[in-house]
């Protein structure tokens, strides 16, 4: 359980960073 909690927060990090990526490539997207 140790090693999944060390794990979690930069995993959970990288997860919302590609998320929002995503969301401005969309809105990118959109507007041209």
């Amino acid at each position: 359980m140790q090693q999944f909690s060390k794990n979690a927060l930069p995993f959970s990090a990288y997860s919302k960073a590609v998320y929002l990526a995503e969301i401005i490539r969309r809105c990118k997207e959109k507007n041209a």
